[in-house]
């Protein structure tokens, strides 16, 4: 295939009035949109480049892989009160023991270590551990059984040792 200027291309579409251009070599296919995408609120995606001057150029030369790990949410730093604030990493349903009328995994007042299990988080019927990241004491837990926890939401705090 020919070299072709990509600047010059994106030009000439803005020129002509083109909104697309495909263009397939072998089984690879480079497609070039003009206008972008316009989302009314961001929306969390991995490694994705803005539009440059109106276009939003599309390259797919093999299958991408939507798997990439995700940043641990579980705790965050230190608060203010000195406190360690544990995180939800996901949206869900907020569970202090493994069933109903089962014990809680954690109580106020109760040491903690690194890696023990606080919580459950059930998410679209999966339940996900959510543990410890530091070692100390339960300060406070900020839900109930079944509540509905965000992103980010803060669901224990603990005075680390």
């Amino acid at each position: 295939m020919k070299d072709i200027n990509i600047t010059e291309l994106l030009e000439s579409m803005k020129k002509n009035d083109i909104s697309e251009v495909i263009i397939k070599e072998g089984n690879k296919a480079y497609e070039f949109r003009r206008g972008g995408f316009k989302n009314p609120a961001p929306v969390a995606t991995s490694a994705v480049a803005a539009p440059v001057a109106g276009l939003a150029p599309v390259i797919s030369s093999s299958p991408v892989s939507a798997s990439a790990p995700a940043a641990s949410t579980d705790a965050s730093p230190v608060a203010a009160n000195n406190y360690y604030e544990v995180k939800s990493p996901l949206v869900g349903s907020f569970y202090s023991s493994p069933k109903p009328g089962s014990p809680a995994f954690v109580e106020v007042g109760q040491k903690v270590t690194k890696g023990q299990k606080l919580c459950l988080v059930e998410a679209m019927k999966n339940f996900n551990e959510i543990d410890s990241e530091v070692d100390g004491v339960i300060k406070e837990i900020l839900c109930k059984d079944g509540d509905l926890v965000e992103f980010g939401k803060v669901i224990f705090k603990i005075e680390q040792k």
